[in-house]
């Protein structure tokens, strides 16, 4: 899979981080969905506040590793999941949720299963 032929990485008038989309911009959308493939989930997701064009730039790198700190909310994790088309690497959760909320990693965690069996995920690890 490659990346989307709109996968480039426009610096937005304004923007505080117009340098570095700017050179984000100026990569090949080969090394562009290299360099994004090897960020942190959050910060994966967050490369889509760079500008409206690279908005769901990450949706479509070919692999990705979810490792999911604490406290992440459970329905985030969904929702990325459901987004992304590539393939998962790694999935990794830390006892995820609020921990008023013991049972919301549980009620998701089928969820997760079914969506990563199709994604192709060579490493799986769960904590509750």
């Amino acid at each position: 899979m490659t990346p989307s032929p709109g996968c480039k990485l426009w610096p937005s008038q304004g923007d505080a981080g117009t340098a570095a989309a700017a050179a984000l911009d100026s990569l090949p959308p080969e090394m562009l969905a290299d360099v994004i493939s090897r960020l942190p989930i959050r910060e994966t997701v967050h490369t889509s506040a760079l500008s409206h064009v690279s908005r769901r730039c990450w949706e479509s790198v070919p692999y990705l590793t979810f490792c999911w700190p604490r406290r992440t909310p459970p329905g985030a994790i969904s929702t990325a999941l459901r987004r992304y088309s590539g393939l998962v690497r790694k999935f990794t959760n830390l006892y995820i949720g609020e921990e008023e909320e013991e049972e919301a990693p549980f009620r998701y965690s089928d969820r997760w299963l079914l969506l990563l069996a199709g994604k192709g995920v060579q490493s799986l690890f769960l904590a509750f």
